[in-house]
């Protein structure tokens, strides 16, 4: 057998072994291409899957470029698609990077633990004051102000959550209330940014929820101007005239709540009252 002279690849007869071959699981090259475990240029939308998770965990491009050498001009290629492929080594470069920076932080975690820490009663100046920080710079989180937070402000914002998570609920003020927002209990994961978590209370703000006209909706909308007449109905129902022929024409495809249960309750005392016009 030929005495390998560069002896990587983990096949026992090889002789094309390469330097590189670590980012394929011991192979060369040549038969980690075989195996379909490399090629020679991986596709964008994958590459730029990659960094844009690196972005989304606080990197920017400078920063990869200064931390794990992947060229800025690279990177820029990526993120505005000014190519089509790109190398493996790339590809396995941004693979290799952990997803959080560690210069600094996504700011949309803090922001619902500040806003679940203020449905419960807590406000900016006791978050605040506990953790060391300017009322005002916890009301930027809550406002969607910043999009990045530095860690060490991450880190407290996380370690006073986790102490009052459990808090008794308080009294609220009424502007907080309106906001309706979600408290600690109401969240699953409150890192699953996927996650869209519906506040436990309801208040009036949830009338002006928008859902679709449905046929059914709009076929009953249909009886109650047949049977009334528009401006009838609309006195009758105790919505604009304007509302009710805008959906029936088709130019409101989407109604508040509050509207819909009208509509829904006029309909049904219609029908109790058996005034249903044939």
């Amino acid at each position: 057998m030929t005495k390998r002279k560069n002896p990587i690849c983990v096949r026992p007869d090889c002789t094309r072994a390469v330097t590189h071959s670590k980012d394929y699981d011991g192979l060369c090259f040549h038969h980690a291409k075989a195996a379909g475990i490399a090629h020679h240029l991986v596709p964008w939308h994958k590459v730029h899957a990659e960094l844009e998770r690196l972005i989304n965990g606080g990197w920017t491009c400078n920063a990869i470029e200064e931390d794990h050498l992947v060229f800025n001009t690279t990177l820029r290629d990526i993120k505005f698609h000014r190519r089509d492929r790109f190398k493996h080594t790339t590809y396995q470069a941004l693979k290799e990077i952990p997803t959080l920076s560690p210069y600094r932080r996504p700011a949309w975690p803090l922001r619902r633990r500040v806003n679940a820490l203020r449905a419960i009663g807590i406000t900016f100046a006791e978050i605040g004051e506990e953790i060391g920080e300017k009322p005002e710079r916890v009301q930027h989180l809550s406002y969607d102000r910043a999009r990045w937070a530095p860690i060490c402000l991450d880190e407290k914002i996380r370690a006073y959550y986790t102490q009052h998570a459990n808090d008794p609920v308080r009294e609220i003020d009424g502007k907080t209330k309106k906001l309706n927002l979600a408290r600690p209990y109401d969240w699953d994961n409150i890192d699953n940014p996927h996650e869209h978590a519906r506040a436990s209370i309801r208040t009036s703000g949830d009338a002006n929820k928008r859902q679709p006209v449905t046929p059914e909706l709009l076929s009953k909308l249909d009886v109650l101007v047949a049977h009334y007449g528009t401006n009838k109905a609309a006195s009758a129902i105790g919505i604009n005239a304007k509302t009710i022929t805008r959906i029936r024409q088709g130019k409101s495809q989407c109604t508040n709540e509050k509207t819909a249960r009208r509509i829904e309750n006029g309909y049904d005392k219609l029908h109790i009252r058996g005034g249903q016009a044939a």
